[in-house]
């Protein structure tokens, strides 16, 4: 199973099942990087984002956003805001 990693940056919140071995490898890949939260499953992940974002998108249902990402064999990263 995939874990999850946040990765905010200036300007948007992304989701990725990337491994990264540390902030300065995900900053390598996002310019405008921040901040990362990682490690997360997809029950942790859902329940942290429907908390921290209840407007999320599709009308705050995480759950399918992130289920869809974790088992993805085409894509490995989404940004989901703005």
């Amino acid at each position: 199973m995939a874990t999850l990693t946040i990765i905010h940056t200036e300007d948007a919140l992304y989701l990725t099942t990337r491994a990264y071995a540390g902030w300065r490898a995900v900053q390598d890949d996002f310019l405008a990087y921040k901040t990362s939260l990682g490690g997360f499953s997809e029950a942790a992940l859902i329940e942290y984002l429907a908390q921290e974002y209840p407007n999320g998108p599709r009308g705050g249902d995480w759950g399918a956003l992130v289920r869809e990402l974790a088992h993805s064999l085409r894509m490995d990263t989404v940004r989901v805001l703005p």
